[in-house]
């Protein structure tokens, strides 16, 4: 089962970034004179297999869960432990991409 552990976390979840895509940084380099010499998108399904490692992410990387603590969230945090413990694991879906460009 795959989706957006932010958006699980929370419901009203916006994207930090959202015009940090491969498109727009493309778009903006070749914009500003740079010759793109390769570029790619990749889709990893990141897995969790207990909840402790959901609050050690979610800690980390407070872009992504600005409002992320164990009290905050302990409903949620409940609801994942139950999936884990149903199937095992539960993943969610991130984006990654790579550009390499130099000046013309």
């Amino acid at each position: 089962m795959g989706y957006s552990l932010s958006r699980y976390l929370d419901y009203n979840h916006q994207i930090a970034y959202p015009d940090n895509t491969l498109f727009n940084t493309v778009m903006t380099f070749e914009k500003l004179g740079f010759e793109i010499i390769y570029f790619a998108e990749y889709r990893p399904v990141m897995k969790f297999f207990d909840v402790g490692a959901i609050v050690y992410y979610a800690s980390v990387i407070p872009w992504e869960f600005p409002d992320f603590s164990v009290e905050n969230n302990l409903c949620e945090l409940q609801n994942l432990a139950k999936i884990i413990h149903q199937f095992g694991s539960i993943s969610t879906n991130e984006d990654r991409f790579i550009m390499i460009a130099r000046k013309k």
